[in-house]
């Protein structure tokens, strides 16, 4: 009898949660039940299962994939232009079968390319709903087939949402033609010496009016950055998405090439010292939003209006008054980066921890009683040293609280100490939930150390 697959995870998942495989129909003469994952023509496991009393197999592979996940890349907060989603996300394909009598396997079921993301969902959400991140483009009907953007996705990040009007009565309420006052934004303010990035879902729903052109095949052909000065447009940036700048999968420009592993999703450095373009000194703030591919008799560029959430950025001066600014990034619950700016009192403390010994003054193996005045008693035989640190947020909002909660809980922190990115670990093992409500005005301090220690010589 062949196996069948009655469960499994879908074409996209998330690894911190569950991904179930259900295997039925076992025949009389077969043993176990085989469940082989296989990585192109890698196989990463191979699991056996006696059936239950239902006859069936059920496994969880949540552990098995979480093994072929990683943190994103060590310099990624730095990076220009794009980067590939190699290390947040991995392909693999699911193996169905039995073991037979004589100790062979027989594979009956192989399922297609299924890509497994590194971030969390409830512990009840079997499978992952990526609607939200997923645009809808369709075309229009006229003979050019523009890309209509029917559905606007979020990015792969926990920012809150806002809309422009919160921001029309701060002088800094210029936003581009395309969008208005009730389009929703995400908002960070930043020094021109910070660093930023924002990922995103790199694949589309085709739209009830039929699926956009042969050459639109991603949601992130091109990314814009337009820089205001107040209401006045300063300029706008069009940095393409392609193998060249980091990011793919196209060569160039309108390609049309489907994205795979691993161009499923692609990160932007959206921050002013990220060096993906020049930010003007005149710059208030700028938005960052993706657009897909739209033929070039659509528009200017052949790129269609945008496809996610639109990122605010506003540039804030470091404060000759205030402390020196920690900027710190976190993995976020899909995996990816989130990134928040940390402006009041810190303090940085180095603890010492040695290991003496006493040395006599003098040789008593030698030839005769001497004593130099200058040789040790007690010696630091070795010592270790740890950088720890506090830092203490601005005045926050209850949105912004609940944003920063992610970085409390979050298993792979780092924050940038001058102009480095530290690898830190987070000291603070619990935190406890503030709201205006009942805390008033209230602010975050949050205590870490760097991940390394200092290295110190021997006495």
């Amino acid at each position: 009898m062949a196996i069948n697959l009655t469960q499994s995870p879908g074409d996209y998942n998330l690894v911190y949660g569950p991904n179930a495989v259900t295997l039925q129909n076992i025949g009389t003469l077969d043993r176990k039940y085989v469940l082989q994952i296989k990585r192109g023509n890698e196989l990463i496991a191979d699991i056996r299962q006696l059936p239950n009393t239902a006859g069936a197999a059920i496994f969880d592979i949540q552990n098995i994939l979480q093994s072929f996940v990683k943190q994103s890349r060590g310099d990624i907060e730095d990076r220009a232009n794009f980067t590939t989603s190699e290390n947040e996300t991995m392909y693999y394909q699911l193996h169905c079968g039995s073991e037979l009598l004589s100790g062979g396997v027989n594979i009956d079921v192989v399922t297609t390319v299924r890509v497994a993301m590194g971030g969390t969902k409830p512990y009840y959400e079997i499978q992952w709903d990526s609607s939200d991140v997923t645009p809808i483009l369709s075309k229009d009907e006229a003979a050019t087939e523009c890309t209509l953007v029917d559905q606007v996705a979020s990015a792969l990040t926990d920012m809150p949402v806002y809309t422009q009007s919160q921001f029309s009565v701060t002088g800094k309420g210029g936003f581009p033609p395309t969008m208005n006052v009730n389009t929703p934004i995400y908002n960070i303010k930043l020094t021109e010496d910070d660093n930023h990035t924002i990922s995103y879902w790199n694949l589309f729903q085709p739209g009830q009016s039929g699926a956009p052109q042969i050459d639109t095949k991603q949601t992130v052909e091109a990314i814009e950055v337009m820089q205001f000065n107040g209401a006045q447009i300063i300029s706008a940036d069009v940095i393409q998405n392609t193998i060249p700048n980091g990011g793919g999968p196209n060569v160039a420009i309108g390609d049309g090439i489907v994205p795979q592993w691993p161009y499923y999703a692609v990160t932007f450095g959206s921050g002013p010292k990220n060096g993906s373009f020049t930010l003007s000194n005149m710059c208030t703030h700028y938005y960052v939003y993706p657009r897909a591919h739209s033929p070039i008799t659509c528009t200017p560029g052949a790129l269609s209006s945008f496809t996610a959430t639109p990122l605010r950025v506003d540039i804030v001066d470091n404060n000759c008054l205030d402390y020196d600014h920690y900027e710190f990034s976190w993995t976020n619950s899909y995996g990816f980066r989130d990134y928040f700016l940390f402006t009041k009192k810190n303090q940085k403390k180095v603890s010492i921890t040695r290991n003496n010994y006493f040395k006599e003054a003098a040789d008593y193996a030698s030839t005769s009683y001497q004593v130099d005045k200058y040789d040790r008693g007690t010696t630091t035989y070795s010592q270790l040293l740890k950088e720890t640190y506090t830092a203490t947020t601005d005045y926050l909002t209850d949105v912004e609280a609940a944003y920063l909660e992610r970085l409390f809980t979050s298993p792979d922190t780092r924050v940038k100490i001058g102009d480095e990115w530290q690898p830190v670990a987070a000291l603070s093992k619990s935190y406890t939930q503030k709201t205006y409500q009942k805390d008033q005005l209230f602010q975050y301090t949050i205590n870490f150390e760097l991940a390394h220690p200092i290295k110190s010589q021997r006495g």
